[in-house]
């Protein structure tokens, strides 16, 4: 397997990667043929068998290295020199914690959920992002190697605020501290307020 830069491609489950994965094959000469590389495929664990099979057939003569999964995503993701991903919520945390150069090419449905995330990262320069309906081997090549140039990159306005979970436990605890400050309070009053009846 030849050395190079390392693009990793990765799409959380796979049952609905074949089609990205398979253009990324199709794309690879033209990057190749520009910038020395090795592919990994992360499939993962729900792409069928017979999609995996093709693209693992059609991988042969190309460098590239497949995985239906692998044990540390976030380390893949931090080795890497690009990642090419669908734009799923676990993934995209993934690449933004690392800051590793992105492009995301999201599903096309059911919902907009995707699409909007990667729209949005995009329009803060956080990643790059390929349009699935513009999705071709040509497209993909010249996307893939404008996100490996570093003087192409626009540098982000801001960085991607990713303390949303300390704050949502700093929060809940305040919230249920409260809660059970309120019922002693309550339970407090109850038993003074009480009447004391004689013979009781």
């Amino acid at each position: 397997m030849p050395r190079g830069t390392l693009i990793v491609a990765m799409a959380g489950g796979g049952a609905d990667a074949h089609g990205l994965m398979s253009t990324l094959l199709d794309a690879l000469p033209q990057v190749v043929a520009a910038k020395p590389c090795v592919l990994e495929l992360v499939t993962g664990p729900f792409m069928p068998d017979r999609q995996r099979a093709d693209l693992k057939r059609r991988a042969q003569s190309l460098p590239v290295r497949m995985r239906a999964m692998v044990r540390d995503p976030v380390g893949r993701v931090a080795a890497a020199d690009l990642v090419v991903a669908m734009a799923g919520y676990n993934t995209t945390m993934e690449i933004l914690r690392m800051g590793t150069p992105a492009l995301l090419v999201p599903r096309r449905g059911p919902s907009l959920e995707q699409r909007l995330r990667a729209q949005r990262f995009a329009q803060r320069c956080w990643v790059s992002q390929l349009d699935p309906d513009q999705l071709s081997p040509d497209r993909l090549a010249a996307a893939m190697l404008d996100s490996l140039a570093p003087a192409s990159r626009p540098l982000p306005t801001s960085a991607p605020d990713l303390g949303g979970l300390t704050r949502a436990v700093a929060s809940l605890t305040a919230a249920a501290a409260s809660v059970l400050s309120n019922e002693r309070r309550g339970r407090g009053f109850a038993s003074a307020a009480r009447p004391v009846l004689p013979g009781l």
